[in-house]
């Protein structure tokens, strides 16, 4: 007998899948718990799977079972109910159980679908009320069923069956419950497997009997008759189990899963058909249709004599057992693969099989791809798709050349030559003799290449190399790009461009650039798959051209789901954003407190009801679906199907979207969320410096879940930061607003994709005056406008580096006003006075950073020999460096090409102003900070004392900043500068340890004093030229001596140099807006660092 289980489906059963909401939109598994409620397509595709793996045995379809009755997947036997694991082990199991042999098989009533059952179950019982899934539990008490008109047989095997008289001692049956009672059951034309009732005959002295296999088909619609269900359970007891008795049967109840969903969402098992053995015949007409399940009796007494009274012939049919033949695996004696041996002889001719002839009728596919130059695109292997490889095969002419484009080709023709075997040649090579096609070369017009850029298909800094290509490819008399169609694959597209130089990828000036139609993603051997590149830009412009169709879905997708054109409703809709849904600096506990992915809202919808911006303040239109396939990414993973919402406005048609942090979530672009919680793990770990794509894929590993693209998820992080009411104070909780001592250094980087070359020269009226408010706000709104203007839209927001758009940081208290200096424009070229401020031991030390090609690339330029170690070449290009045109080179090649931050702090390490340097750092970047200070600080230590005191006082001859002495602790006499040698100086500044009582004119408010001096630090003080340096240096001034010895601002741009592998990376405005904020919440730590120093 078979047992009933969900995973257990009979031939021509229904597999239903079960709706777990009000709408029937959502669906799961009965077989897995774990799998998350999901969308019919997607669960029809995960059941497809349960049945592919399935294993079918005597008409039994037996699915994997992922259900707690094991800790791991495992199969139930269908006859004994064992579970076992391994798929191989059940199939022996079935063949060999003996309860199979020894039980007989059941027979099926005539189905009916239960998705016509209003009964209330004692499963229904215990879920929650708004769950329609329905679990139905046959029970003892008798059920008044409505069944088809069966044949006079059946009628009469019934009642010659009484519940009372067939099993001993069993209890006298119940009442029938009446068509009105809620445990009625409506019979229809289907059932499904899980609800079988079984029954047998019984012989005078209650041992079943085992009838032919029969199949049998109800003969009419049903009519009403009633039979007490628990008659039909109480005679299918003894057939179970020998030993069962109906009180077992009550214990342990026979359970039937239905579900509500239509037939749509039902899979339908055909019949089995064995492929080793003949179909049984004749087959009547009259037999039960695939949805019916079948009925199987084993072969024993007569169950013809219980159908005399009418059954007809043609309904039942009798199919004849046959076994199933076992597979037999075999190891391969040349490697340790396991196969069916019926594969190993291919598996060893195609894997272990020496190399093959190349003949007329088999050799490599190929086709000509430039007959002038004699160059083929010839496959990779015989078998399979690969991507094609250039072959040259040039015989005519004055020069000739045969070569192959692979790279162990190549190696091996060296190989063969090196031992005197000049005509040996490769496969791909020979191959080429049967080439017998040439491919064509299509004309690409330049109307299709403006199109796809109009489409944003191809970017626009792409389309002027792409022509420029076209007529170098015109000039030299060869093909520009063509279609290496060698077959292979349906969904893949290989293109052979030209490429005008001779690289690494591109050996004979080819290159083969791949279309995937399924993925729609292009490959070229250039670059990675996310970048563009000349070559997938030349593709896709001859793909468009050609087969216009192919690009069509693409840009389709692009126009539709990225393209944004800017209007005015889109930026009030960013500015809004930036003005009202400000997140606090600090977040509430319960906001950002660990919680589970499913305790977050489903459906996000904005709270405005009415129109914020507009008069009269009108209410908002009814919310839209933007997207139904939003994710939420927290620290627990990724959870899917998020449902977010816009309301519009009548008035201004502006939209409103969800941005509400009060949930513990942060909307990005509507499509992905982050959790508030990662959001403070991201800048916790930006703060280590670890990279937000670190992290992400180290959650990835962890979590075993694929998370958005690490691009997305580090502009959504931008985006919280732009929107957190971050403070950027930039003070010290010790040395106030305005800092009596500062040091001044500079951090090395480069900031990519910026060129001098690049920047306008300003207007002659332009003065240097920025407003800092104004442009930190507009690099604010550019970060939240990424989430409304996606990555292939025109972002009217998007700040460009520019002199007179560019401004440093100061914070609000300690700026004199919201207008501070970048007189960057007025930077020369450079100049022997600027040059002379670089050392030679400075020079040396970034000589020590660079790598072994740039080093020899400046002994080439520097006419030194290149031959010798990385140590060799540093000591030639430092005795070169007293000459003056070998410095010029050096520093030029060095020191002038990278990109510093102007960074002045204060002694313990906290930042107080930040400029990013567009040209060359210098003593004017300094000048324009001190002098938007409100309060110039008495001393600032530097590594070029006497330049910046001499350029700033230059700035302000009436009022010179660094006074007295220009800027120098004494006076520069002879007297002083031969103490100051010879150690013996000592110029004490008694106001830095306690105030003036009486404050100068113009003093600083901690000190009271009004001088101001330059001095060099101490890491710094012998890299100097001045002749008057000794009287500038920090060990002169008693009072500075634990100033001098703090290395706080080193360590500060030492922990900021670590993360130069990714902010390198960056954009100019990112890399600006990421640095600041880095700068200030490290302001905020050190501050919090001091605090509890200081309380101890």
């Amino acid at each position: 007998m078979v047992r009933s289980h969900p995973s257990i489906v009979q031939a021509g059963g229904q597999f239903e899948i079960q709706s777990s909401n009000a709408s029937q939109t959502l669906f799961h598994c009965l077989l897995c718990p774990k799998f998350k409620l999901t969308t019919s397509r997607r669960i029809q595709r995960h059941m497809d799977g349960h049945i592919n793996t399935a294993l079918q045995i005597d008409g039994n379809l037996i699915c994997r079972c992922n259900q707690p009755c094991r800790p791991t997947g495992h199969y139930h036997c269908p006859y004994c109910g064992k579970t076992i694991l391994r798929k191989e082990h059940m199939e022996t199991h079935v063949h060999g159980c003996s309860f199979k042999s020894s039980q007989p098989d059941t027979l099926a009533l005539p189905s009916f679908p239960l998705s016509q059952l209003d009964i209330p179950s004692c499963h229904d019982a215990l879920r929650l009320p708004s769950s329609p899934t329905t679990s139905l539990v046959l029970p003892s008490t008798p059920l008044t069923l409505a069944v088809p008109s069966s044949p006079p047989g059946m009628q009469a095997l019934l009642d010659s069956h009484p519940a009372t008289s067939t099993i001993p001692n069993s209890p006298p049956p119940s009442p029938p419950s009446t068509l009105a009672s809620p445990q009625t059951l409506a019979v229809g034309s289907s059932i499904p497997l899980t609800s079988e009732v079984p029954f047998s005959p019984l012989t005078t002295s209650g041992v079943p009997t085992s009838p032919p296999l029969t199949f049998l088909e109800a003969a009419s619609p049903p009519t009403a008759s009633s039979v007490p269900l628990s008659s039909l359970v109480q005679l299918a007891v003894p057939f179970l189990e020998p030993h069962l008795t109906p009180l077992d049967l009550q214990e342990e109840p026979m359970e039937c899963n239905a579900s509500v969903v239509d037939k749509d969402h039902c899979y339908t098992l055909p019949l089995p058909i064995s492929h080793h053995s003949p179909i049984a015949s004749p087959v009547s007409s009259d037999i039960l249709s695939a949805s019916q399940p079948e009925a199987s009796t084993t072969d024993a007494c007569s169950l013809d004599a219980s159908f005399k009274a009418g059954a007809a012939p043609g309904n039942i049919t009798e199919l004849p057992s046959y076994g199933v033949r076992r597979l037999k695996l075999v190891q391969c004696p040349h490697c340790s693969l396991r196969l069916y041996k019926k594969n190993l002889g291919a598996h060893v001719q195609r894997k272990h099989g020496g190399p093959k002839d190349i003949t007329a009728a088999s050799h490599l596919k190929n086709v000509c791809v430039d007959e002038t130059q004699g160059i083929f695109a010839v496959q990779k292997v015989s078998h399979g798709f690969s991507v094609p490889i250039h072959v040259q095969r040039k015989t005519w002419g004055n020069h000739h050349q045969i070569k192959c484009g692979l790279e162990e080709c190549h190696k091996y023709h060296l190989l063969t030559q090196q031992n005197g075997l000049i005509y040996s040649l490769c496969e791909h090579i020979r191959s080429v003799d049967y080439c017998s096609k040439i491919a064509h070369e299509e004309f690409l017009k330049t109307d299709f290449l403006e199109e796809l850029v109009s489409m944003h298909i191809v970017e626009e800094s792409m389309m002027a190399n792409c022509k420029m290509r076209q007529k170098a490819a015109e000039k030299d008399h060869v093909p520009f790009s063509v279609l290496a169609d060698l077959g292979g694959s349906t969904h893949q597209l290989c293109l052979s461009v030209y490429e005008p130089k001779i690289r690494r990828f591109s050996c004979f000036g080819r290159v083969i650039v791949t279309y995937n139609l399924k993925k729609q993603s292009w490959h070229c051997p250039c670059t990675n798959p996310r970048n563009s590149c000349p070559h997938k830009s030349i593709g896709k412009w001859h793909v468009f051209q050609t087969r216009r169709d192919l690009l069509h879905s693409q840009a389709q997708k692009i126009s539709h789901s990225y393209i944004k054109d800017p209007t005015p409703e889109l930026e009030r809709g960013v500015r809004y954003t930036y003005t009202e849904k400000k997140i606090p600096a600090a977040l509430p506990r319960d906001t950002t407190a660990p919680r589970a992915l499913t305790d977050y809202p489903v459906c996000l919808i904005p709270t405005e009801e009415t129109c914020q911006l507009c008069r009269g303040h009108p209410r908002l239109e009814e919310g839209f679906l933007v997207t139904d396939k939003a994710v939420i990414v927290g620290m627990s993973g990724v959870k899917h199907n998020i449902s977010t919402f816009n309301k519009g406005c009548p008035d201004c048609n502006m939209h409103y979207r969800y941005q509400e942090w009060g949930d513990g979530l942060h909307n990005f672009n509507d499509h992905v969320i982050l959790t508030l919680e990662l959001c403070l793990y991201l800048r916790h770990g930006l703060q280590s410096h670890v990279s937000v794509s670190r992290m992400i894929n180290s959650l990835e590993g962890f979590r075993g879940q694929k998370f958005p693209v690490v691009s997305i998820i580090f502009q959504a992080y931008c985006h919280f930061e732009a929107l957190t009411n971050t403070e950027y104070s930039y003070s010290c909780v010790k040395c106030g607003f305005f800092p009596p001592v500062v040091i001044m250094d500079v951090y090395r980087n480069r900031i990519s994709k910026l060129e001098v070359s690049e920047l306008k020269t300003p207007t002659e009226n332009f003065e240097g005056q920025h407003s800092v408010e104004d442009f930190w706000d507009s690099v604010h709104l550019e970060m939240i406008s990424q989430g409304f203007f996606p990555k292939y839209s025109a972002n009217p927001f998007q700040v460009h580096p520019c002199y007179e758009r560019w401004a440093p940081w100061i914070g609000k208290e300690t700026r004199k006003s919201e207008s501070v200096l970048n007189t960057e424009f007025k930077k020369v070229q450079t100049s022997e006075r600027e040059l002379s401020s670089v050392s030679t031991d400075q020079l040396c030390d970034e000589l020590l950073k660079q790598n072994d090609k740039t080093l020899q690339s400046l002994c080439k330029r520097c006419h030194i020999e290149t031959s010798g170690s990385r140590a060799d070449l540093i000591f030639r290009l430092r005795e070169k460096l007293t000459d003056q045109q070998t410095y010029d080179t050096v520093y030029e090649a060095i020191w002038a090409n990278s990109r510093r931050w102007s960074v002045v702090a204060c002694p313990h390490g906290v930042v107080y102003s930040l400029k990013f340097n567009l040209q060359t750092e210098g003593a004017r970047d300094f000048a324009d900070l001190l002098l938007s200070w409100k309060h110039f600080p008495n001393i600032c230590l530097y590594h070029s004392a006497h330049i910046l005191a001499t350029h700033t006082n230059s700035r302000a001859p009436d009022n010179p900043p660094f006074y007295p002495h220009e800027g120098k602790p004494a006076a520069p006499t002879q007297e002083n500068l031969t103490k100051a040698v010879c150690g013996k100086l000592k110029v004490p500044l008694l106001w830095l340890r306690e105030r003036r009582e009486h404050s100068e004119k113009n003093g600083h408010p901690v000190t009271g004093s009004n001088h101001h001096y330059a001095l060099y630090d101490k890491l710094n003080e012998r890299n100097t030229n001045d002749p008057h340096a000794e009287l500038r240096m920090v060990n002169l001034v008693p009072e500075l001596q634990d100033v001098a010895k703090s290395k706080a601002v080193k360590h500060l741009l030492g922990d900021m140099r670590k993360n130069n592998y990714f902010l390198n990376s960056l954009a100019p405005s990112t890399h600006v807006f990421l640095v600041r904020n880095l700068i200030e919440h490290r302001n905020a730590l050190r501050n919090t660092q001091l605090l509890e120093t200081h309380l101890k």
